[in-house]
């Protein structure tokens, strides 16, 4: 089963992800940004995160981690993880 870490700091990017259906099954937790700074950080600095949200997801013990970053740009890291449970992990 795939688990993913979710570091936010706006309940609308929990919520979008609540609402989401994915065929793939998935363990999420979260850390809110405002609440849990020192674990947020810890996590974010590992890797070189500095917006939020930002998301790892660990789809084998064996593979690498797969990371999210929301970067102002394009979607949230949290739309890119939807877009890649709904698209990429079906094929």
């Amino acid at each position: 089963m795939e688990e993913a870490t979710i570091v936010y700091d706006n309940v609308k990017d929990k919520e979008l992800l609540e609402k989401i259906s994915s065929e793939v099954p998935i363990f999420v937790s979260y850390i809110n940004a405002n609440k849990e700074k020192k674990e947020a950080y810890k996590i974010k600095s590992h890797w070189g995160a500095i917006k939020n949200p930002f998301v790892i997801l660990v789809e084998d013990i064996e593979r690498l981690p797969r990371v999210f970053y929301s970067d102002g740009k394009g979607d949230s890291a949290v739309q890119q993880l939807i877009n890649y449970l709904n698209n990429d992990c079906k094929n």
